[in-house]
């Protein structure tokens, strides 16, 4: 009988992850009487990006982080939110601004990543941490999705180094900053667009695939190469009303070394480390702010 691929479930690093970051909130709570807190965006009605709120309205009850929600019409300009985003990045209730994902189209999401402020980046997508985080230099938030993926991954394969990494999709808040941290761990990144006119080739010589956004089950089984590690990051709706990923995960099973699933899969750890995110900027303003105490 050929043996079935692992299923990399995030569920368990994912709890051990959430029981440090709600104990380092409840020390912010008694030393300072201050919790961490996470001010999340979003613009339109899209039923996606609302049941991604959902599950961090539960991540952050979970964590004892306090969340605040703002909702917004479909046709906001960039000058509002900017408006909106200048005051949160000016409360000191707010350690951590989100734009809730996916956004409209018409949005110009590079200018509203730009207009919060580097320490309140609870995504790791403002141009400045993600270009920190390219030119191999000091970090505070690396992006939580691609964190989660890499964790998964090196559970799996301690040494990616001499490895191909192959990264599928349109959603860049995942596929752009898994280039560095790939690279960093010495795999050899190869990045194709959804449109790319052959990626089942592409995939069959990948050791490693990375897919976010990439469209419902496209990746087959005979797509992978024998004993590839496969993080899949996409979220679809499947013909039942449930989700499904980007990979068909029946065919994958019997091919794959290991898989993460959709959904359970990549999803848990990526918002527990959404929320270590918010606790440590939340952190870093407590101990400015006793430095600037002390200096006084």
């Amino acid at each position: 009988m050929a043996k079935r691929a692992i299923l990399l479930d995030g569920s368990a690093p994912a709890a051990r992850l959430f029981d440090e970051v709600r104990a380092q909130a409840r020390a912010l709570r008694d030393f300072r009487h201050d919790q961490p807190g996470l001010a999340v965006i979003r613009v339109g009605d899209d039923p996606i990006a609302l049941h991604y709120l959902e599950e961090k309205r539960r991540a952050a009850d979970e964590a004892g982080v306090r969340l605040f929600e703002h909702q917004l019409p479909a046709g906001t300009d960039a000058d509002e939110i900017a408006v909106l985003v200048g005051g949160l990045n000016d409360d000191p209730n707010v350690h951590g601004i989100l734009f809730q994902t996916p956004l409209p189209a018409a949005l110009d999401l590079a200018r509203a990543l730009a207009a919060i402020d580097p320490a309140k980046d609870a995504g790791g997508m403002h141009p400045v941490n993600l270009g920190r985080l390219f030119i191999g230099g000091l970090v505070d938030e690396i992006p939580y999705t691609p964190r989660a993926a890499l964790e998964l991954l090196l559970s799996q394969c301690e040494d990616l180094s001499g490895l191909t990494a192959l990264l599928l999709g349109q959603a860049p808040n995942v596929i752009l900053p898994m280039v560095p941290l790939l690279a960093r761990e010495g795999a050899s990144v190869v990045l194709a667009h959804a449109r790319d006119p052959d990626p089942k080739a592409r995939c069959r010589e990948a050791d490693i695939v990375v897919s976010a956004g990439f469209g419902a089950e496209r990746i087959r089984g005979d797509w992978l190469k024998p004993g590839a590690l496969v993080i899949d990051a996409g979220r679809n709706p499947g013909r039942d009303g449930r989700p499904v990923g980007d990979v068909c995960q029946a065919e994958a099973l019997a091919v794959a070394q290991a898989i993460s699933p959709v959904p359970g899969g990549i999803g848990p750890l990526a918002l527990a480390h959404l929320m270590a995110n918010v606790v440590r900027a939340a952190q870093r303003l407590v101990r400015t702010a006793r430095r600037l105490e002390v200096e006084r």
